[in-house]
């Protein structure tokens, strides 16, 4: 590198975070702090998807307000807890990571950088999502009232999959205790959790030998989830994309209880689909019906809504955010 200031600028661009950040990893093996600051491309409707992850926080495992968000985490054998707020200066967000219980290992901070832009969408590219929605006549009035929409995405996708298979059918509020309750029976304590944050959600190994009786789950629900623990926890299922969404959306879908719903939601926010569609969803049917004057806001039907979303492509999964939440 001809300059410090460019070598500087490659390692925020390979790890996410600053050289000094790196250097102050040993320290955190023994409880320390460490602060990322993570760019994004404005603008960024922080308050927005604080909002959405606000309503589907897991009680003991995350923590949302209106300036930020908090979770467990377990990485390397650290365990600990990482907030993020939207950083004084410039298009970024801060995250202060805090390992309360040190691990065997160094702490991955790539690692862990790569889940908060992937939790908070911060790859993505407004202005080309915005130039091929804008014109819609249902999405774009949407995205105007919404500059910077985002996907939510996933701290961890084995999660973020056992929360989509208990929103299957039920509210968010539901599904919200539900995954709460399973926190609290099988996550791990954390020592020295804070403001209501105590456990790491199980790991699939975990629930895929669970009893999962007695937490208000039909009985094809908890073999759907143990169903998806066993892929997860022996390799066969994992949350990276593959060459295509269709091959994503196929593999997902061999797993018994796992259908196209459920299927479009991991693949958006587990593994950043951005042409992910649930187009079965009731909210996307009843949005795009209330959109159509001679249909008298009857919900369109899922053919007909996936029919209209080809002209979203490839970015259904935004237009899909936009229907949800604007």
């Amino acid at each position: 590198y001809r300059s410090l200031r460019r070598f500087n600028d490659a390692i925020r661009t390979a790890y996410g975070v600053a050289p000094g950040d790196i250097r102050r990893v040993a320290e955190a093996q023994t409880g320390g702090t460490i602060r990322l600051r993570l760019g994004y491309r404005p603008p960024f409707d922080f308050s927005r998807i604080l909002a959405y992850l606000a309503s589907r926080a897991i009680p003991g495992v995350e923590r949302v307000d209106a300036k930020s968000y908090a979770r467990s985490f377990a990485a390397g054998g650290a365990k600990g807890i990482v907030t993020v707020t939207q950083a004084a200066r410039g298009h970024a967000l801060e995250a202060r990571i805090a390992v309360l219980e040190a691990g065997p290992r160094a702490l991955p901070v790539r690692a862990i950088a790569a889940r908060l832009r992937r939790l908070f969408d911060l790859d993505a590219e407004p202005g080309a999502i915005a130039g091929a929605l804008s014109r819609d006549p249902l999405i774009g009035p949407r995205l105007e009232r919404a500059a910077g929409l985002r996907v939510p995405g996933a701290f961890d996708g084995f999660e973020l999959a056992v929360r989509a298979v208990l929103g299957q059918q039920i509210s968010v509020k539901g599904a919200t205790t539900i995954a709460g309750r399973i926190a609290a029976k099988f996550g791990e304590e954390i020592a020295g959790g804070e403001d209501g944050i105590g456990r790491i959600f199980p790991a699939a190994k975990v629930l895929a030998r669970a009893d999962l009786s007695g937490l208000g789950l039909t009985g094809g629900r908890i073999a759907t989830l143990r169903g998806l623990g066993a892929a997860v926890a022996s390799g066969a299922l994992d949350f990276t994309p593959r060459e295509s969404l269709e091959a994503k959306i196929a593999e997902l879908t061999a797993l018994p209880g796992i259908g196209e719903w459920t299927a479009h939601y991991i693949s958006l926010r587990a593994l950043g689909e951005p042409d992910a569609f649930p187009a079965s969803d009731l909210g996307l049917r009843k949005a795009a019906g209330l959109h159509k004057a001679e249909g008298g806001g009857t919900p369109v039907s899922a053919a007909e809504l996936e029919t209209m979303s080809q002209a979203w492509r490839p970015w259904r999964g935004y237009a899909a955010l936009a229907l949800w939440t604007i």
